[in-house]
């Protein structure tokens, strides 16, 4: 059956695709696109062309002898593994067809560079495989490797089964013991009586039970480990910001967070208090009285001298936030008046 004529465009244009691709050196694309040719149009003009040349260069990269060059078999399209395929008339016959197909002298035929190196493949092949005396040194050589290859594959094998169990000879086999008879069932366990709880007698019933024992935090540590000491708070006195540091950090110089300025890791007897609602602290280290709204002495403005702050009282200007040198942890606020 003649295919329509839209298949046979169809061919066409797989077949031009395959053309470009065979000069691009793309071999496995260029055979997929001959294969839509040939199934638009079996008998599209230069399909097995095309697959010559793609075969023979996909043969020469794929197959290498030991020396590093192609394998001439392959070339031509041969199976050197099997005998019948190293007769010098099948040779023979193959290097006809491919020399035939890859000639591209006819101006019918333009020849692209994969033509030509396609058909130089094929020529060397058949030159090194017409030669009796290297064509048997290549059939020796070959017959040594899948030699040696068939050893390999048997030692693999007897490796293999050596590590598979195998069943104990029968002199060897324990005679079959019979199954032991089974057990008789066990009757079913008397019921037990019921334990009552009887009611707490008058006299004991008013003093109530001894809770147990906590033990102190230094026994519930594991055995030999030392309590950890709690972290300490200091302040620095460049930006008068608050840190909490490990107490293995005390006494040494630190560097600020903050301000990124040196200062020592003093520990604060205790920390300012916290303003509630806030993540700020009350802080009055200075030389003049700081405060926010809200808080003590902020009440409103002294509309005379002689009149005190509302809340004063409880507002202290300036207090020390480190202990004072020769008084340990007692420290003393400081009240400064200001005229």
């Amino acid at each position: 059956m003649d295919p329509s004529p839209a298949q046979r465009r169809e061919a066409e244009r797989s077949m031009s695709i395959a053309e470009k691709l065979l000069m691009a050196r793309d071999l496995e694309g260029c055979k997929q696109f001959v294969a839509e040719a040939l199934s638009a149009d079996p008998r599209a003009p230069g399909a097995d062309d095309l697959f010559a040349a793609a075969d023979a260069l996909l043969a020469a990269q794929r197959r290498r002898l030991p020396s590093g060059g192609p394998d001439p078999y392959a070339v031509l399209g041969l199976d050197s593994a099997v005998p019948a395929n190293r007769d010098p008339d099948v040779v023979h016959s193959h290097y006809r067809r491919l020399s035939f197909l890859l000639n591209r002298s006819h101006p019918d035929r333009p020849c692209s560079l994969a033509f030509a190196d396609a058909a130089r493949l094929v020529a060397v092949a058949w030159a090194f495989l017409s030669d009796p005396l290297r064509k048997a040194s290549l059939d020796a050589n070959l017959d040594a490797a899948a030699a040696a290859a068939t050893a390999k594959a048997a030692a693999a094998a007897a490796a293999a089964a050596a590590h598979i169990p195998t069943a104990s000879s029968p002199e060897k086999q324990q005679p079959h013991l019979p199954p032991p008879p089974p057990k008789p069932a066990s009757p079913p366990p008397a019921p037990q009586p019921r334990q009552t709880v009887s009611a707490t007698p008058p006299s004991k019933r008013g003093r109530p039970p001894r809770a147990a024992k906590t033990p102190p935090a230094a026994e519930r540590n594991q055995e030999g480990e030392a309590p950890q000491a709690p972290p300490f708070w200091t302040v620095c006195p460049t930006c008068c910001h608050l840190h909490q540091y490990d107490r293995s950090y005390e006494g040494q110089t630190l560097l600020c967070p903050s301000c990124r300025q040196p200062f020592a890791g003093t520990a604060m007897s205790t920390p300012p208090p916290i303003v509630p609602g806030t993540d700020m602290y009350y802080c009055s280290w200075g030389f003049f009285p700081m405060g926010f709204p809200g808080g003590p002495a902020f009440a409103g403005p002294v509309s005379s001298p002689g009149q005190q702050a509302p809340s004063a009282l409880g507002f202290y200007p300036m207090g020390p936030y480190l202990p004072l040198p020769g008084q340990g942890s007692k420290n003393k606020k400081v009240v400064i008046e200001i005229n």
